[in-house]
């Protein structure tokens, strides 16, 4: 009886110390479960705030900004522990890595830039700001048209300015040149063909150039007295005539691409 009586003591025992071990694990289960979702909705707070961002963010430099920030958090959320990932909300989840799809364009656009701008301080330093306007050409050209491709903050991070606008001065002056060579190949105006395909030339050449080289273009007023006097030859030939063309070059492009098949007037 001693050992029956001591075997039911140790059974109530038994199953004691399981009860208190369901109950401990059932509240700090609890506990640990608040604080799971407590983080996940730090983080549900935080992906919201990024998403805004992304609809808003509209310099290059801030979607870079932007797409490293996302990246960083992304790998957080990862890194969470299975219980906290059960709170994180799932669609605004999807929404960010879909933000992170498109911004990344941008962040290879701005480290291609900044591997351009390596090559550009390279192609600086050799070349000689007076060069040689036939021979070196291709080179200026080279500088001159990748420092305009790359976004206006990555520009400053190009070593010897002083010495790049000396380059590009020179090589708009060497365009200038060139138009100056087709406003005065254009000769005696007459309403024809060949007059027509020479002005149309000089103007595309001139409407192509950088603002800065116009203003190198010594024979501009020459050209606009040669297109005038085209259009009264026009107008006496056709009884229209084509003023417009005279604000818009790019209307002259049209004019050509169309001539013969209608007449163009002020209307």
């Amino acid at each position: 009886e001693d050992l029956k009586g001591f075997k039911g003591l140790f059974m109530g025992f038994i199953i004691l110390v399981i009860a208190i071990g369901l109950i401990h694990a059932i509240i700090f289960n609890s506990v640990d479960r608040d604080k799971a979702k407590s983080i996940a909705e730090d983080y549900n707070g935080e992906m919201r705030g990024l998403i805004e961002r992304s609809k808003s963010c509209r310099q290059d430099w801030k979607k870079e900004e932007l797409y490293n920030d996302i990246e960083d958090y992304v790998h957080r959320v990862r890194e969470l522990e299975d219980v906290e990932r059960e709170y994180i909300d799932n669609e605004l989840y999807r929404k960010l890595i879909n933000a992170k799809s498109r911004l990344e364009k941008y962040k290879d656009n701005r480290e291609e830039a900044r591997e351009k701008v390596v090559a550009l301080n390279v192609k600086i330093q050799v070349l000689d700001e007076n060069f040689d306007m036939e021979k070196d050409i291709p080179q200026a050209e080279y500088i001159v048209k990748t420092f305009n491709s790359l976004p206006s903050d990555i520009r400053l991070t190009v070593e010897d300015m002083t010495k790049y606008n000396k380059i590009e001065d020179r090589y708009y002056e060497y365009l200038a040149n060139k138009v100056e060579e087709l406003i005065d190949g254009i000769g005696e105006v007459k309403y024809d063909e060949a007059c027509k395909d020479k002005l149309y030339e000089a103007g595309k050449a001139y409407r192509d150039l950088a603002t800065s080289a116009k203003r190198k273009v010594e024979n501009k007023n020459v050209f606009d007295e040669k297109l005038e006097t085209y259009y009264k030859l026009e107008d006496e030939a056709t009884g229209s005539h084509s003023d417009m063309f005279k604000e818009d070059l790019g209307m002259l492009e049209w004019y050509i691409k169309n001539k013969g098949n209608t007449n163009v007037n002020e209307e």
